[in-house]
């Protein structure tokens, strides 16, 4: 089951039901937790809490847990529901350990506050080292919130940020190929 909760949230996502991807999500989550729980050496039940923040922090967020907290922030954007997302951002610290300001720019965001968030994400992909999933996420929350607010100025001025590498032609051939191509 572990394996279909990702694409059954991506179709909820995309059919607009939003409600549906919180509660995969949150299943999702659960789901990670029993499963390192299940997998620590012999736990009591009274140690079960602590011991779980102790396995959360230890195991790290893998791509499947980012992945499901980015769809589960981009769904409560669009419910509007900041004070949720905080909720999110403050189960991630305490478990895992980890700060990801990109969620308390998504609250700013889910609260109407479009531009401060756009500024955050805009700050956070040119001041820290993120990994590559989370700069995915930050650009994928800034193309959000520029179709929320519809403003070309806007648009014009979040390109570069918007743009993963601008050094690199998407258009263009990748060297070799012409010969690659020619010898078939």
């Amino acid at each position: 089951m572990l394996r279909l909760y990702l694409p059954m949230m991506a179709v909820a996502y995309t059919n607009n039901n939003y409600a549906q991807v919180v509660r995969l999500g949150a299943c999702l989550l659960k789901d990670i937790e029993k499963r390192l729980i299940a997998n620590g050496n012999n736990v009591t039940p009274r140690e079960k809490s602590l011991n779980l923040m102790l396995l959360l922090a230890r195991a790290g967020m893998d791509s499947m847990v980012h992945t499901c907290l980015s769809w589960m922030v981009k769904a409560l954007i669009e419910l509007g529901r900041s004070q949720v997302i905080m909720g999110l951002y403050t189960w991630t610290e305490k478990y895992y350990g980890q700060r990801f300001d990109w969620v308390k720019c998504s609250a700013e965001m889910a609260s109407g506050r479009i531009e401060t968030a756009l500024c955050g994400l805009q700050k956070l992909l040119h001041g820290a080292d993120l990994p590559e999933n989370v700069q995915k996420t930050c650009r994928q929350l800034i193309i959000m919130g520029l179709e929320m607010l519809r403003n070309p100025d806007e648009i014009s001025r979040f390109r570069p940020v918007i743009q993963e590498d601008s050094t690199t032609n998407p258009d263009a051939l990748p060297e070799g190929f012409e010969e690659i191509a020619w010898k078939r």
